[in-house]
């Protein structure tokens, strides 16, 4: 019974977790482009990654390892099918941030739909 327990949790906490990044998907992507606009580097790094990365990799686990859901960028050669890991790799901040911010946006976009 506890097992059970503990699956009814973990579900909940995965479905708060797409409901969440669903509701902050546009004030994110918003917040990142005027950090970008502005030319504040490292607030639009910060954001990106907080808005844009982070929730895009928490839904790539609950989509394929559940079990991992909240392992952030561990483990994500293990968990995640091949090529996904480069994938997330190449929208870590860098060259270009509007690009790849977009990007990460567009692909969490993809990904709420197939888990809404």
């Amino acid at each position: 019974v506890l097992e059970d327990d503990d699956e009814a949790q973990m579900q909940a906490q995965r479905a708060q977790a797409v409901e969440q990044t669903a509701g902050r998907r546009q004030t994110g992507a918003w917040l990142v482009e005027r950090a970008i606009a502005r030319g504040d580097l490292a607030e639009a790094t910060s954001l990106h990654l907080r808005f844009a990365v982070e929730p895009l990799v928490r839904l790539l686990r609950i989509e394929h390892c559940p079990a991992r859901h909240d392992f952030g960028l561990r483990y994500l050669r293990t968990d995640l099918p091949p090529g996904m890991a480069e994938r997330i790799e190449a929208l870590l901040p860098g060259p270009d941030l509007t690009a790849r911010a977009r990007a990460a946006f567009a692909w969490q976009d993809e990904v709420l739909r197939r888990l809404g």
